[in-house]
């Protein structure tokens, strides 16, 4: 076998690639490219993925890593098959590859269930693949491989760097973003990405050019293998540095694990009930909208008030819900995870509540308010222990699946992402086990706000009861009117969704006859920045005894800074160290200045770097009078 051609010989493989004329050095640049595409696409990317946050995999390593080890196995003969087939001197045998990898994706979507949303996408990439190919076969005849390689190893380049050096506003999983808008900085991004994505076919170019078109010299093979190996080093190196410095958390294959249970969400106290429903991003605005466009909501809240002129002491759920819970703030400096267990390691007015007999039920989002359950296994009653005798075994589609967007959206540029992430729900880890121990189907280890459509078919097929003794505390974290989409008339159907919840929830207290002695609160964590100021939150109050139609107070002056007090208060128990309830703004108490606090930094960091992300006090808005009035609100800027 010669360096520039490999031989005929008996053996069919050399016989293929002599037809195919396919040297050596070419038959290596393929080996490094798929091994390299494959390695980055299905080992690399998800593990560096789960290392820097893997408390949401609620899976561990030694479950997860067999199988990566197979997809990128898989990953690898299928490309190398479908490049060796395109590098062919005809292009029929490359067809034939696109249509193969066509086949494929058709029976993982169709008989397999796989990439359910993805796929189209799959097959546009797919057609795309083949014009192209089939122009370069047709234009530059011998040299088209050269052009589809030095392509391929463009885009693992544009992918790498986006991945190291671009994603410095990376899209949450889960969260909504303007990423597929076209603005300057998305274009910029693409352009960029493209750019790089080119340059080995432009530095291919200016050789050629130079050479006066003798390329027989041009070893560009070798550049390839070069590349590829130095791009799959750096990325050994990097996740073994990372491995070695991260602490991972115990995984569910490793010890029975803990799950969230809402089955005592359904348990009432027949003498005292304080419930209170956390609303997600309840911008006063989409109150009121929800109300023009279902005016039958309001039947649901009667004997509440709706007190419109309430603000929240943030703009974001983290810190906005931790602090109403813990009266523990924020300390600029402080990653994300060291907040939460700061914040959940103090006493707290749950503990208070917990002190005095009450039994306390948290569904709280995992990934704005704990770190992970062990921040409130002691302070709440409705997390259950699987037996020491269970199994868990992997759901391979589901993990494939998901661990795919991951890393296409880790990888691609700003106007893509939104393609592969938005679909990835905060919950994703939650569908990657099965256990050998049958957990119902409304009990999982961790609450997101994807689990209202879970919660409310819970409540609709599992009866209420009223028989404990002592006092109940319940707090519900809910999606609210924070659907995912950055287009605000999207999240009125997930609102309404939370009206049914609310309106079911009622209706069973009502005929175990607890709901007229219960305190009920209705609260938003914040609102919505990006419609501007006033950034005003719903906050709907029922006291014991509360009867008629909702009733509506746009003057009282109220903060969700009185949250913790109120919840003591409405226990019968002292409150005057955490200064004033909503109930003392309501008999008439003066109120002090209110303040919501600007704190920037808020997702980004956290995604990238996962527990390193940390946020930016930029200053405050001190408001005063009617909160609904934007020129009532003063920004005072950190004067740091």
């Amino acid at each position: 076998m010669g360096d520039k051609q490999i031989a005929k010989s008996k053996n069919p493989i050399h016989t293929f690639l002599f037809d195919a004329g396919i040297d050596s050095r070419k038959f290596a640049a393929i080996i490094a490219l798929s091994f390299a595409a494959s390695f980055m696409l299905f080992f690399y990317t998800p593990l560096d993925i789960y290392l820097n946050n893997p408390t949401p995999f609620v899976i561990g390593w030694r479950l997860m890593l067999p199988h990566l080890f197979g997809f990128f196995i898989v990953a690898f003969i299928a490309v190398f098959i479908v490049l060796l087939l395109l590098c062919h001197k005809k292009i029929v045998p490359g067809l034939f590859a696109l249509s193969l990898a066509l086949i494929a994706v058709l029976i993982a979507r169709f008989a397999l269930d796989l990439f359910t949303q993805l796929y189209s996408y799959m097959i546009a990439i797919i057609a795309a693949v083949a014009i192209i190919y089939s122009l370069l076969k047709k234009l530059l005849k011998n040299n088209s491989s050269d052009i589809f390689l030095l392509g391929i190893l463009g885009i693992i380049f544009a992918a790498y760097v986006q991945t190291l050096f671009l994603n410095a506003n990376m899209l949450t999983v889960g969260a909504s973003s303007n990423h597929s808008a076209l603005s300057a900085s998305n274009i910029i991004n693409l352009l960029l990405w493209g750019a790089i994505a080119l340059l080995p076919i432009a530095v291919y170019a200016f050789v050629k050019a130079s050479k006066k078109g003798k390329l027989e010299n041009l070893k560009f093979e070798k550049v390839i293998v070069f590349c590829a190996v130095i791009i799959c080093s750096m990325q050994t190196v990097g996740l073994a540095s990372t491995a070695l410095s991260t602490d991972l958390p115990a995984a569910i294959e490793d010890q029975p694990p803990q799950y969230v249970s809402f089955e005592p969400a359904l348990n009432l106290s027949e003498d005292k009930n304080i419930l209170v429903f956390m609303l997600d991003r309840l911008d006063s605005r989409f109150m009121r909208e929800a109300f023009e466009l279902h005016p039958h909501l309001k039947d649901v809240l009667y004997g509440f008030t709706n007190f419109e002129n309430n603000i929240a002491e943030f703009f974001t759920t983290l810190p906005s819900t931790v602090s109403m819970l813990t009266q523990h703030y924020y300390t600029e400096g402080q990653t994300f995870a060291e907040y939460w267990d700061d914040a959940w390691s103090r006493h707290n007015v749950i503990d208070s509540l917990r002190g005095h007999g009450f039994t306390t039920n948290l569904y709280l989002d995992r990934w704005s308010t704990i770190n992970d359950l062990s921040n409130i296994e002691n302070r709440t009653d409705n997390i259950r222990t699987a037996p020491d005798d269970f199994r868990a075994s992997l759901n391979s589609g589901t993990f494939a699946t998901t661990m795919t967007r991951m890393s296409f959206g880790r990888m691609a540029p700003y106007l893509l992402k939104n393609i592969f992430l938005e679909p990835v729900t905060l919950d994703f880890g939650n569908h990657f086990v099965t256990l050998s121990y049958e957990i119902p189907s409304a009990q999982h280890f961790y609450v997101g706000p994807y689990h209202d459509r879970v919660f409310l078919d819970f409540i609709r097929d599992n009866e209420f009861t009223a028989d404990k003794e002592n006092g109940v505390f319940t707090f519900v974290h809910l999606n609210g009117a924070h659907a995912g989409g950055s287009d605000h008339p999207q999240d009125i159907p997930s609102l309404v969704q939370n009206f049914e919840i609310l309106d079911r929830f009622f209706s069973a207290m009502r005929e175990l006859d607890v709901f007229d002695s219960s305190t009920i609160i209705i609260v938003g964590d914040h609102g919505y920045q990006d419609l501007g100021l006033p950034f005003t939150v719903s906050l709907f109050i029922k006291p014991p005894g509360g009867a008629g139609a909702l009733i509506t107070d746009s003057e009282t002056e109220m903060s969700n800074k009185f949250f913790a007090a109120s919840i003591l208060q409405a226990a019968g128990l002292s409150h005057e160290h955490l200064g004033l309830s909503f109930f003392d703004v309501i008999d008439g108490a003066p109120v002090p200045e209110r303040r919501t606090y600007y704190l920037t930094r808020w997702w980004e960091p956290f995604v990238e770097y996962g527990a390193e992300g940390q946020m930016e006090l930029l200053g405050y808005y001190r408001v005063s009078g009617d909160a609904n009035n934007a020129d009532n609100w003063v920004f005072v800027e950190n004067s740091r």
